[in-house]
């Protein structure tokens, strides 16, 4: 494996590859039409920037997870004029809450691998659909592809 730098105008990165053909194929599959691949070997303190931001990057969509999970089920309040009664709450972070504990420490990799068996019961949680449950898998796809 070779850590490979890609850049484009606004954007650098650096991920493991085993080629610099597979390093380009994922360029390609972010939608980059202009950018550059370069192996690089990295010193100590870039890898510990690489690292930071890798971090910052993680809680932050964590974040963003937890805020998308109460702002969707906001939007079901008010897309069928209900308000979320206190048992369905419960049942739905009963079934969430190791997904948002992980997004709490910005463990993205590991909800990626518990949500695919987190069951959609719309008889005893009609909040948890099979949409919701998609758009999230699908977030968290595109956010560890990058």
């Amino acid at each position: 494996m070779q850590t490979y730098r890609i850049t484009t105008v606004n954007w650098e990165g650096y991920k493991e590859f085993e080629s610099p053909e597979a390093a380009e194929a994922h360029a390609i599959s972010l939608g980059f039409e202009s950018y550059t691949v370069e192996p690089v070997t990295l010193d100590a303190e870039t890898m510990s920037l690489v690292l930071d931001e890798e971090i910052d990057r993680r809680f932050a969509f964590g974040q963003y997870l937890l805020k998308l999970f109460i702002k969707d089920n906001r939007v079901y309040e008010l897309d069928n004029n209900i308000t979320i009664t206190p048992q369905q709450s419960g049942v739905l972070a009963q079934k969430l809450q190791v997904v948002m504990a992980y997004a709490g420490v910005g463990a993205i990799a590991d909800i990626a691998a518990i949500l695919p068996s987190i069951p959609v019961d719309l008889a005893t949680d009609p909040i948890f659909t099979q949409e919701r449950k998609d758009k999230y898998q699908t977030l968290i796809n595109e956010f560890l592809t990058l």
